[in-house]
């Protein structure tokens, strides 16, 4: 029933062109397809099928996509699969394909994201290591905490999770063949190990780029359940994923730092704006519990 969307969505790899309303209409009417060829005539998009019509044998590469998602053990979703997270269809242009690499958990837990900067503050760290910590032990086998896996607060996340027996994703700014940052890849095993994963949405080889950072922060923030802001300056990435967190309805929670440092602007200006103020493990569990 699938083979058909799951073709599309590997061709998005090959053309990024592709709309989710191409997906409705072929997941609509998957009966009268009988090949692969017959998929042009329900793509909708222009530019789609302009590509179509002149790459004759882009099956082929999608095919050989799919090959080298099983040899290298990465699992794929796409829109109308099943597993697919429903929250991303309220992005205006969700993922036309997700890879992962380890296991499938985040329809059993409670999707918790931390980010924060990549230079933190000495009393950010030490906030993490003596409330979020606490808290991810009370709340373990409930909880998975997700993060983009850069040095800093986003790997403080990971490795406190993986302390208390959680499992983790780390979300990619590239595809899942090369880790961002390369130091990641020593952090595969433990994380898999924990019952998590590392996720993309980019094809295979995809090297990290600027406008990857935003992609991958909005899927992030759209997948989220609950979103603790660590450490952020007022113009920043992590600021950049708190907007979208605002933008999915997700809830939002942050720091409060002191306003003598430039790292914390960010965690003012949320505050000020009606975000969640957490002081310690006791205001996490609190708003846990409303989120459930």
């Amino acid at each position: 029933m699938q083979s058909w969307l799951e073709y599309l969505a590997f061709l998005s790899w090959q053309n990024p062109t592709l709309v989710l309303k191409d997906f409705e209409n072929v997941f609509q009417n998957q009966n009268q397809i009988h090949s692969v060829h017959q998929l042009i005539n329900f793509i909708s998009q222009p530019e789609t099928k302009h590509y179509l019509q002149h790459q004759k044998n882009w099956w082929k590469q999608a095919e050989k996509d799919k090959k080298e998602c099983v040899r290298l053990q990465v699992h794929t979703l796409w829109p109308f699969h099943p597993n697919y997270p429903q929250s991303l269809f309220k992005m205006e242009k969700p993922p036309m394909l997700i890879s992962w690499k380890g296991e499938f958990c985040w329809k059993n837990y409670f999707l918790f994201s931390v980010v924060g900067s990549r230079e933190p503050y000495r009393d950010t760290l030490l906030w993490m290591d003596m409330h979020l910590s606490l808290f991810l032990k009370r709340k373990k086998g409930e909880i998975c905490i997700m993060s983009g896996g850069a040095r800093g607060v986003d790997q403080k996340a990971h490795a406190l999770c993986l302390a208390s027996q959680n499992p983790t994703l780390c979300f990619l700014p590239c595809g899942i063949k090369h880790y961002y940052p390369s130091a990641l890849k020593k952090w595969e095993k433990p994380i898999i190990q924990s019952g998590g994963g590392f996720v993309s949405v980019f094809p295979l080889s995809a090297p990290m780029r600027k406008a990857h950072f935003h992609i991958r922060n909005k899927t992030l923030a759209f997948l989220s359940d609950m979103v603790l802001i660590a450490q952020a300056q007022s113009r920043s990435g992590t600021m950049v994923t708190a907007r979208y967190a605002l933008d999915a309805g997700v809830t939002i929670s942050t720091l409060p730092g002191s306003a003598l440092y430039a790292g914390y602007r960010g965690n003012l200006s949320l505050i000020n704006d009606g975000c969640f103020m957490i002081r310690d493990h006791l205001d996490l569990e609190t708003l846990y519990h409303s989120c459930r």
